[in-house]
């Protein structure tokens, strides 16, 4: 009886093979896993490659940025040579002024090189991770089996068991 059911199950599988009733899992089995793989190497490179233009902006941004403070910096200390002019002061305090500017110059500045510095980390944590994501993706398809593996080994079942042989051989007449 035991070869009865292999027999049924054997007539289903051939009968789905003829029909196309399988085909779409077919397609699935041999390549879903490459389209997956292809599909995600795909999106990690996206992913770089965004990464990658963002760290451009952010140099830029930094740049402009700085240029900025130091146009506010020489406005701010002509501002206060021209007030220091028109008021008569001189000296000391007019030198304190422009030590102020300066000092709040250079600390906004070192403001933006961290805030720079950890953007700039961030999207190198991100290259890191797509290149990642892209090196374990490469050749997923290796470690699945062929059609011709699956087949053999179909084969071999059939073969080593002697009962459904001897029922096999009876249907054929052998």
């Amino acid at each position: 009886m035991a070869g009865a059911s292999g027999y049924a199950a054997a007539f289903v599988g051939v009968a789905d093979v003829l029909t196309g009733a399988s085909a779409d899992a077919a397609y699935d089995a041999a390549y879903g896993k490459f389209y997956s793989s292809f599909a995600g190497m795909h999106n990690a490179a996206n992913q770089r490659v965004a990464a990658e233009a963002n760290i451009a902006a952010i140099t830029q941004e930094k740049i402009h940025t700085n240029k900025i403070i130091s146009m506010k910096r020489d406005q701010a200390a002509a501002n206060a040579k021209v007030m220091a002019a028109v008021s008569g002061t001189e000296g000391q305090s007019v030198r304190d002024v422009e030590y102020q500017i300066d000092s709040n110059s250079s600390v906004a500045k070192s403001n933006v090189a961290r805030q720079t510095t950890q953007q700039i980390d961030q999207q190198l944590t991100a290259v890191y991770n797509s290149t990642s994501t892209m090196l374990s993706l490469d050749n997923a398809q290796v470690a699945s089996p062929s059609f011709l593996d699956g087949s053999i080994n179909g084969i071999a079942t059939i073969m080593s068991d002697k009962e459904l042989m001897k029922d096999l051989g009876d249907e054929l007449g052998i």
